[in-house]
């Protein structure tokens, strides 16, 4: 027992239950050579490792190196310490809300503050200016896509990309539904990181993907095996929904209050009446709090139901707290293990890690071996509808570090780009509709027989079998897991732009492997030979930007922040880097928000202790709201470290008492962990100018022919 060093190792196989079954994957193992670097795990053989095969009391680990010309050798950067689970984590089923869609469900108890993923399991993907890009969303020129709903609002890193910014955020963050009392994670963000491809590379691959982290998702209580991951969505986007029906977290505790009063108040009470007191005590309530009554009982079985059934239904251990809880729970539909395991789909067979290929950033390896014709990962798919609603035109930042469009004789308003999100969507030639998947499928890069382009596409398509070449995978529409994609096949263009139109999606892909895959390979698919052609046409045509002595990557400046960060005053004579500007974690108080009770003048010295601004505090929500800051002062301790930082805090949308009044907002004993250097406006590889766009092609023969709206003629 206990955990020991592997010198060298592909991976280790933890018990089976079928000895035949063990053979054949060892066999498979030995034949197909995966070498991880001495770093890449730990070894140990209980149940949370997954890595080693148990025999009695003892480990044995497999070793599987050879020198033949199969043997796939990963990087030590490309493969950080990271521990393989060889059983599925987190499944994609019918959500526990009526009428919710998909919900995302744990098999594992995960205990409180734990990270569902050791890293965020796919990058986030930002949305710039959309609608000042794409009109006031008003009639013709209103949007017609699935992404509005699913949107994060970009707050953090994201938020400095541009004026107006939106965050899609795939798998969990995409999936996880919201419930305003069940709600159980909290989002996380990772580190920016704009390194792989930097800008004196000369790579054609700068700025064609995402630099976003991504979110890690982090319990906020307890999780039991079984139950869904809900998010937090707020209740704004509740109100902005007109779900104005929907209990809030305060209407679970009041009913739960309720109840609790009622059921001391029924202590040693004939109860044979008490279902006319319940309705009674309902529809006073109602008069008052609509949503809170609609949680309160109505019969004395629902009244027992919340305690524990004893006799006068008296339960010393009875509380608001765990009433409330019970009320919840009734509201969602209870999912048994033996149901997930049946119904549900995996979404964590892949994670992220540096591509084996050049300019491509992350790519997507398996952490689990898959066998051919089993799924590798869902894609459910947000449509589209014209894909020119991913325009970008020609602008400019006035005065007000707002955008403006630049006037465009008659006829010549083309786009001079394409946002980001095109490269991590599919389509068709014939077609205007874009389909985006929300599984970190995204991960997946090119790979064919056509053309090899470096790493291990290039070593699978030199392979002496021509069953192992080119993509290890391959999309096919959604099998019965899904059954509004049969449905949606059949529909016209014209059908599915209503249906979009009115809030609702559908459709949704398998990735299938083609051939076995074992844990640390990269998985690939094919993106057509238009992909290709659209690649190689950039690659020769792609004019990097010139040299520039005023730029840093982020990851850089990050790296060495200490060594880094400037005093406001020195900023004149020795700025940041054009690209880059500082941030700091921020939440604003209660008395700080304007409101209707907000004073007209404010009087108040806003200089107040910084030190609770750190991702510890019982305050911090989200991932935190980074502002623009500056530092006034900081001093070095004799080891050499910064402290008595002390910084000033600018407001991003003015909609604080101090911003409106022009009151300078400084915030002393400021922790250092809480600054971040961050992208400053358009300046991210994402908006340079001649950054690789293009989407990913869906396969003509499984393409419906009543979708092609466009004459490739014209």
């Amino acid at each position: 027992e206990g955990r020991k060093e592997a010198p060298n190792y592909t991976y280790t196989i933890q018990r089976m239950m079928n000895p035949s079954l063990a053979v054949h994957i060892i066999a498979g193992l030995l034949s197909f050579n995966v070498v991880l670097a001495q770093e890449a795990q730990d070894v140990s053989c209980d149940a949370a490792s997954n890595n080693s095969i148990s025999n009695g009391n003892t480990c044995t680990t497999i070793n599987t190196t050879t020198s033949n010309d199969n043997k796939i050798k990963m990087k030590k950067d490309h493969h950080p310490k990271f521990k393989y689970r060889d059983t599925c984590r987190f499944y994609l089923a019918e959500s526990s809300i009526p009428n919710a869609g998909f919900g995302i469900y744990t098999v594992d108890d995960i205990p409180a503050n734990e990270a569902l993923t050791q890293v965020a399991d796919a990058p986030s993907i930002i949305v710039t200016d959309s609608h000042f890009q794409n009109g006031d969303g008003e009639d013709d020129t209103k949007m017609i896509w699935n992404h509005v709903d699913y949107f994060w609002d970009g707050s953090g890193q994201g938020e400095f990309e541009a004026y107006s910014v939106e965050e899609i955020v795939v798998n969990i963050g995409s999936l996880c539904n919201y419930h305003t009392y069940l709600k159980n994670v909290e989002p996380g963000i990772d580190e920016y990181i704009d390194n792989l491809t930097p800008r004196n590379s000369g790579s054609p691959g700068m700025g064609a993907y995402s630099y976003q982290p991504g979110f890690i998702f982090k319990t906020t209580r307890g999780v039991e095996a079984g139950e869904e991951i809900f998010c937090d969505y707020g209740p704004a986007w509740l109100d902005t929904r007109g779900l104005d029906h929907i209990p809030r977290e305060e209407e679970y505790d009041k009913a739960g209050d309720i109840i609790l009063k009622t059921i001391k108040g029924l202590e040693g009470k004939d109860l044979n009446d008490v279902d006319s007191v319940l309705k009674t005590i309902k529809t006073v309530v109602h008069q008052f709090d609509k949503r809170t009554s609609k949680l309160l009982p109505e019969s004395k079985d629902q009244i027992k139901s919340y305690g524990d059934g004893g006799e006068d239904n008296k339960d010393v251990n009875l509380n608001s707290s765990k009433i409330a809880l019970s009320i919840a729970k009734s509201t969602v539909t209870q999912r048994s293990m033996e149901w997930i395991l049946e119904k549900g789909q995996c979404i964590d067979n892949l994670v992220p890690q540096v591509s084996t290929l050049p300019h491509a950033g992350n790519g997507a390896f398996a952490q689990r071996l898959i066998r051919k014709g089993e799924l590798v990962a869902p894609a459910p798919l947000l449509q589209i509808m014209d894909y020119s609603y991913l325009s970008i035109f020609d602008f400019e930042i006035d005065e007000n570090d707002e955008p403006s469009m630049i006037d465009e004789e008659e006829g010549d308003s083309l786009p001079v780009a394409y946002q980001i999100l095109l490269n991590y969507c599919m389509s068709h030639p014939e077609t205007s509709m874009l389909m985006c998947p929300q599984t970190n499928i995204i991960l997946m890069n090119h790979c064919s027989t056509r053309e090899s382009y470096g790493g291990d596409c290039e070593r699978y398509n030199n392979n002496s079998d021509p069953n192992l070449r080119g993509a290890n995978a391959e999309m096919k529409w959604a099998t019965d897991w899904d059954p509004d994609t049969k449905q949606w096949l059949k529909l016209s263009i014209d059908e599915i732009n209503k249906k979009v139109a009115s809030g609702k999606r559908g459709l949704s892909l398998d990735i299938v492997a083609t051939r076995d895959i074992y844990p640390g390979e990269e998985v690939f698919l094919d993106y057509g030979q238009g992909w290709e052609e659209d690649w190689e046409d950039h690659v020769a045509t792609f004019l990097p930007p010139d040299p520039d002595d005023n730029y840093m990557t982020i990851t850089e400046l990050n790296d060495d922040l200490e060594n880094n960060l400037i005093l406001a005053e020195d900023l004149e004579e020795n700025p940041y880097p054009d690209n880059a500007r500082l941030a700091c974690i921020y939440w604003p108080d209660d008395n700080e928000v304007i409101d209707e009770d907000s004073p007209l003048e404010d009087s108040k010295d806003w200089k107040t202790d910084g030190s609770i601004y750190h991702v510890d505090h019982p305050d911090y929500k989200y991932f935190g709201i980074y502002e623009g800051c500056d530092i006034l002062e900081m001093t070095k301790g004799e080891d050499g470290e910064i402290k008595n930082i002390t910084v000033e805090i600018y407001s991003s949308d003015g909609m604080t008492i101090w911003a409106a009044n022009k009151k300078e907002r400084i915030l002393y004993d400021y922790p250092m962990q809480s600054l971040r250097f961050v992208p400053a406006k358009y300046t991210s590889d994402q908006h340079l100018v001649g950054a690789f766009r293009s989407y990913i092609r869906i396969p003509d023969e499984i393409f419906p022919e009543q979708w092609k709206d466009l004459d490739l003629e014209e």
